[in-house]
This record gives structure tokens, C-alpha cells and sequence, in this order.
């Protein structure tokens, strides 16, 4: 029984990592194929909104975890990336900063 139910944690953790990680790429994918200006900023805003929204679910699946696991991910590393991912974004929406500028690049990998 204790196999089956780890078995299931497992499976709902990754789970939760793939809607996360699939509702983010669907975000920023529907951003690539809007032209208007307006309809691009509207959407860029709904985007900061999806994202602020999954801290919720990210807080959920943290608070699940099994911390006896070898293999832990990383929810720091992954709010930080969305944070940089959101700070961007409304750097862009309200055209903070019109120069050229180098960004860090994403951790990408949340599991340590």
C-alpha cells in the first residue's frame, strides 16, 4: 500500500510541474502571435496575471512535497524565473527602460 500511495505523490508532483510549466509556455506562446499593438499589451498584462496566479499553485505543490525525497525541486529557483519573466514584462508594457539591455539567463533546471 505504501508503494501505490508513494507512487501517486510521485506521479501528481510531476503532475503539477508539467500544468505549470504548460500553462506558462501556452502564456508566452500566445503573445508571439498577436500583431496589434494594444491586443499585445493587453495580453502581456493577462500573462503577469497567469503568472501571479500559479504562486498559488506553486505554494501548493511545495507544501506537498516529500521532503525525504533524494531528488527536491526547487521552487525557489522557479519563482525567481518568474519573477525575472514578470519583471520583464512589465519592464516592456510600460517602457521603462527603451535601451538595449542583457538579461540573466533562466535557471531552467528545478530539480537538485
Amino acid at each position: 500500500m505504501f508503494i501505490i500511495t508513494t507512487m501517486l505523490n510521485i506521479r501528481l508532483h510531476n503532475l503539477r510541474a508539467r500544468k505549470i510549466a504548460f500553462c506558462f509556455c501556452f502564456l508566452c506562446a500566445s503573445v508571439a502571435l498577436q500583431a496589434n499593438t494594444n491586443t499585445e499589451l493587453f495580453h502581456l498584462t493577462q500573462i503577469v496575471d497567469e503568472i501571479n496566479r500559479l504562486t498559488t499553485l506553486i505554494d501548493r505543490a511545495e507544501q506537498a512535497r516529500d521532503p525525504n525525497k533524494r531528488l527536491q525541486f526547487q521552487y525557489d529557483w522557479l519563482r525567481k524565473d518568474l519573477r525575472r519573466v514578470v519583471q520583464g514584462i512589465e519592464d516592456y508594457v510600460t517602457e521603462y527602460n527603451l535601451t538595449p539591455r542583457q538579461f540573466d539567463e533562466l535557471n531552467g533546471a528545478y530539480a537538485r
